[in-house]
């Protein structure tokens, strides 16, 4: 059933004021990563661990050639470490594609010089929560390109990537995580295709593999959307090629798989004015299409298709950015039914130019989208929220890094609580010269430093608790002498954060915080002792206190 031309069924009105977009975040904590040799450095993948902590791998320009860098920042922005990975014999090695897994372990992929192919290999590397490389592992695959990573659910690593064996190829490999040795590799290219490149992966709950991109014909520009399902030990189940309407330049860029293994696929396809349109693709477990879905928005042109997803209700949920609004080029989004149907299409109403580059959803089914957008001067990293039941725009941040910034990547650890990455371009340095941006956003806290007394006290310091021990809620007291910003944060002997708030511009005086035993996502913490510290610019001041139950 084609759902082509259809291009909305809502636009829904942006109701919110300009005032209170920002009221229900604040952001959290943002770093700078110059990398070693402060030239070239992009973020290519992000995540967090079951603790809050912020993982992000790119490539970082060091001394003589590229080296894959991970970095890991604790729920407060504290860098916990930051460490390059250099393949075997002193290659170049470009960082392509990053998952960590609950426990903080982070797998990163991307291409090397190190085994001396023709071209270039693929390496694959694991870091532990501590910092330490567990292993790097080359694998002698031709110009192996990796496109995204995921686990099957099983925790084995699987990889989308472009290859070269008597010509480009899709790739698909499973790994072991224990090991990085490779449990198997499928080479596929569609009859009659020139080549293929497999831009995105998603996994079955029964272990099979779904790919999506690319089969490149020979003629002109005539490449279709590529699909295709493999078995758990990597057989070839079916490939679908989609050729859009007009038989013109096509392509797949996301996939995303419901429990039932079905398969939705979003890209873009070329209309009759040359744009390119978006389309969403939907296949039964068998490779059937059951219905294809395209919006041009009017005369528009879709540039970018940001990803896919799926919301708890089974909804289709697309992120993109495109031209042709009242405002000109916004982010906006999609929301279909399960059968095809549009619920609502939701642009962002924000004046200026804007690129999106990823998206993801909370448990909810809320939808949040990144990327960059026109600021003052330059461009900004820019980050929005849309509500999941009615496309409003709840929320949008932007950080200026100094330069020409994009975020790039986006992690949702739960409902506000957002982690993006990217590069920015800083000030007085050449445009090439690009550094890793990393954000954090949180909900913003109802409890705050209340003011004890706006007598300037005489020194820094950071009071005991009281009462301590205690059971239900304790106060926090500390003294700033000089005022500016406060950042209070709470520790298990695990050197885990249990919950932070920070707030800016406090004038000097003293103030009182209570804690109730709650940590940073609303849940009751156990008997114990805590660590609590206050940091400021006049520097860092930490305590002990006791919970009894």
């Amino acid at each position: 059933m084609s759902r082509s031309r259809f291009w909305l069924t809502v636009v829904v009105a942006l109701v919110l004021s300009a005032g209170n977009l920002h009221a229900q975040v604040q952001e959290d904590w943002w770093h700078i990563y110059p990398g070693p040799g402060d030239n070239d450095n992009e973020a290519r993948g992000i995540g967090v661990d079951a603790g809050g902590n912020c993982y992000v791998a790119g490539g970082s320009t060091g001394a003589a050639d590229w080296d894959f860098l991970v970095g890991k920042y604790n729920p407060g922005g504290g860098v916990a470490w930051e460490i390059p990975v250099n393949g075997p014999g002193d290659s170049s090695d470009y960082a392509m594609a990053m998952v960590a897994d609950d426990a903080g372990n982070c797998y990163v992929s991307g291409w090397t010089t190190a085994k001396g192919v023709f071209g270039s290999g693929l390496l694959i590397c694991k870091t532990t929560p501590s910092g330490t490389v567990e292993w790097a592992r080359p694998h002698n695959v031709n110009q192996m390109a990796p496109r995204e990573m995921t686990f099957d659910p099983a925790g084995n690593i699987i990889i989308s990537a472009l290859g070269y064996s008597s010509g480009y190829h899709s790739v698909v490999m499973k790994v072991d995580p224990q090991t990085g040795d490779s449990l198997w590799a499928t080479f596929y290219r569609w009859t009659g295709a020139t080549g293929g490149n497999a831009q995105s992966v998603a996994c079955g709950s029964d272990g099979s593999v779904y790919i999506a991109g690319t089969a490149t014909k020979s003629t002109g520009n005539l490449d279709d959307i590529l699909v295709v399902k493999f078995s758990a030990d990597g057989d070839t189940l079916w490939g679908r090629a989609y050729d859009g309407p007009l038989h013109r330049y096509d392509e797949g860029i996301d996939i995303a798989v419901d429990n039932a293994g079905n398969a939705y696929v979003t890209g873009k396809i070329k209309d009759s004015t040359g744009n390119s349109d978006l389309v969403i693709l939907k296949y039964d477990p068998n490779g059937s299409l059951l219905w294809d879905w395209t919006c041009g928005v009017g005369s528009s042109s879709i540039h970018n298709t940001a990803g896919i997803a799926l919301d708890p209700a089974g909804n289709v949920c697309v992120g993109a950015h495109s031209s042709g609004w009242a405002t000109g080029f916004d982010f906006s989004f999609y929301k279909l039914s399960a059968d095809g149907d549009s619920l609502w299409v939701s642009p962002s109403g924000r004046n200026g130019y804007e690129e999106a580059y990823a998206m993801a959803l909370d448990a909810a089914g809320n939808m949040y989208i990144t990327g960059h957008g026109a600021g003052t001067t330059d461009y900004d990293c820019l980050t929005m929220k849309f509500n999941g039941a009615t496309g409003a725009k709840v929320w949008e941040m932007t950080r200026d890094a100094g330069g020409y910034d994009r975020a790039t990547r986006i992690c949702v650890e739960a409902e506000d609580h957002v982690y993006v990455a990217g590069y920015g371009n800083p000030p007085g340095e050449p445009e090439t010269n690009l550094d890793i941006v990393i954000i954090a956003y949180e909900p913003v806290s109802a409890a705050v430093f209340e003011p004890v007394t706006n007598d300037p006290p005489r020194d820094f310091a950071l009071h005991q608790n009281s009462p301590n021990p205690f059971n239900a809620a304790t106060t926090i007291r500390f003294d700033l002498e000089t005022g500016g910003d406060a950042e209070l944060s709470i520790y298990n002997l695990l050197g885990q954060t249990v919950l932070s708030h920070r707030e800016t511009g406090l004038a000097p005086g003293s103030y009182a915080f209570e804690w109730d035993g709650v940590d940073d996502r609303g849940g009751a913490v156990g008997s114990g002792v805590y660590l609590y510290q206050l940091r400021t610019p006049a520097g860092k001041l930490a305590r002990k206190m006791v919970l009894m139950k």
